[in-house]
């Protein structure tokens, strides 16, 4: 669905032979939905609309009221730009030549160099910033770890190259500084969820050997599995659990568990030893996790990181 052709300004409206009072009756009757003064959402439309496409539609009635001026960046453009956050932004971000003056209520205006903006890219009635400027606009803001899932979302989808924002993360100067260069250390196509990318980081933060990515593995059952990260030389796995696994988006629940529990089977007959983590020891136990792998004779190499810190 292009949802901004559902999205509409009294102005349309109007030169649909709507009135204000035509207008002002339609949402009586719920036949419009206010989403800010002056932009509204037609009948229907609602009804398809989860939690992130109310608040991409509310982007939209912002850009659209704010017509040529709105340039989306941070978390903003990475929403538009379809990267699956850990949390949806409260606010509308848009670039500006100059500092927030609170002139809006549910938009902030963050000040972003004009080279920058010029090189926005136009979509339908809104501005976003390229994929590489979104990613280092969310350095400073956003936990390195929801910057992560952004940046390796669009390397997986080709939106960025990898050897050009990893120049820019570094090229990233002041505050902000050290979590780029975190960022840029992790930089991969290879993962596929966001709690992977919060694993890695803590693994890579942590400075511990390195691990191998999405690697196949044959079970001598015949199966193959790909485990999320392995430590072949020590026939260890580590695996991030995710509610998301069991609530049926890769397949029906009950059987997602039992391909579980027959995946786990199979990779211990063959001599694997399996850990398992969860995004709350990620988020807040991330030392608890690393004790584990040590103890399992993952090596710790020669610290050059900040440590498992989230």
């Amino acid at each position: 669905m292009n949802l901004s052709q559902h999205i509409l300004t009294t102005a349309e409206l109007m030169k649909t032979g709507m009135t204000s009072r035509d207008i002002h009756s339609a949402l009586k009757r719920q036949e419009l939905i206010k989403l800010r003064r002056g932009v509204y959402l037609q009948p229907r439309t609602e009804q398809q609309l989860d939690e992130r496409g109310w608040v991409i539609a509310h982007h939209i009635a912002e850009c659209k009221a704010l017509k040529s001026s709105s340039v989306l960046t941070r978390e903003s453009a990475a929403l538009m730009w379809n990267a699956p956050l850990t949390r949806l932004p409260r606010y509308v971000h848009l670039a500006s030549l100059q500092k927030d003056r609170g002139k809006y209520r549910k938009v902030k205006l963050h000040v972003t160099a004009a080279s920058v903006i010029e090189r926005a890219q136009h979509f339908d009635i809104y501005q976003v910033l390229t994929p590489t400027d979104t990613v280092i606009s969310c350095v400073r803001p956003l936990p390195a770890h929801e910057t992560l899932i952004i940046a390796n979302d669009f390397l997986k989808r080709d939106l960025c190259l990898p050897g050009h924002l990893s120049e820019q993360l570094h090229a990233v100067q002041g505050r902000g500084r050290q979590k780029a260069r975190r960022v840029a250390r992790c930089l991969t196509p290879q993962l596929d969820s966001p709690l992977e990318n919060i694993a890695y980081l803590v693994l890579t933060d942590s400075n511990l050997e390195p691990v191998n990515l999405q690697m196949w593995l044959t079970a001598s059952s015949g199966r193959r599995y790909r485990p999320d990260f392995c430590w072949p030389r020590l026939k260890l796995i580590l695996e991030v659990d995710g509610m998301v696994k069991y609530k049926g988006t890769y397949g029906a629940a009950e059987h997602r568990g039992a391909y579980e529990y027959q995946r786990q089977r199979d990779l211990e007959a063959d001599g694997w030893r399996i850990v398992r983590t969860t995004y709350d020891e990620l988020v807040n136990r991330p030392f608890a996790l690393i004790q584990r792998l040590q103890g399992e004779g993952v090596q710790t190499i020669t610290k050059v990181g900040p440590g498992p810190a989230l």
